[in-house]
């Protein structure tokens, strides 16, 4: 703010002095001078005042990100068993995936598998299971093959992800891929 204010009074005064003057053409240049003078400080003003806004963001964006990774890796969230490997703006809510897979299987036995661990568990939807990859060496324990995610194509396919490439596909339910339950928290 003090910037604005010196620039203004230099104006100021730069543009009585030109009044001053007796020939028209340095009038006209000491006000363009001027003008210039001013935009240059004012242009100066705002960088500052932008910078300054964006170091607070940045501090508010480091901050964000230093309570989402509180929980990530941590073991046995809530009891239930686990590693937590996503979490929400809140650092709340998130997801946690078995420490380890459940083996190689068909799509079937797959929804069973993760079902029959006990409540909140499942198989990952290919959203959940895409998390899942990009988190995986957090987590740890994953083949460089594909697993099963819940998201169904079809009645003959569903969903996997190549834990190799990260690129996911439909693929025939009778598949045998490995198997990694998920619960949310």
């Amino acid at each position: 703010m003090e910037i604005t204010l010196f620039l203004t009074l230099c104006v100021l005064l730069l543009v009585l002095v030109g009044f001053l003057l007796e020939k028209s053409l340095k009038r006209l240049l000491l006000v363009v001078v001027c003008v210039l003078i001013y935009w240059c400080g004012y242009s100066l003003y705002n960088i500052h005042s932008a910078k300054q806004q964006m170091e607070q963001l940045q501090g508010n964006l480091q901050n964000s990100l230093n309570n989402l990774s509180g929980n990530l890796g941590e073991n046995n969230h809530g009891g239930g068993g686990g590693i937590v490997y996503w979490t929400d703006a809140s650092g709340q809510h998130g997801l946690i995936a078995d420490d380890h897979d459940l083996g190689e299987m068909n799509w079937d036995d797959a929804m069973r598998a993760c079902q029959n661990k006990g409540a909140g568990w499942h198989l990952p939807t290919k959203d959940e299971l895409d998390k899942l990859y990009k988190k995986k060496d957090v987590v740890g324990g994953f083949a460089s093959a594909y697993y099963w995610s819940s998201s169904e194509y079809n009645s003959n396919l569903a969903r996997s992800q190549g834990f190799g490439s990260g690129l996911q596909f439909n693929d025939l339910k009778v598949n045998s891929y490995y198997v990694r339950a998920v619960r949310a928290f």
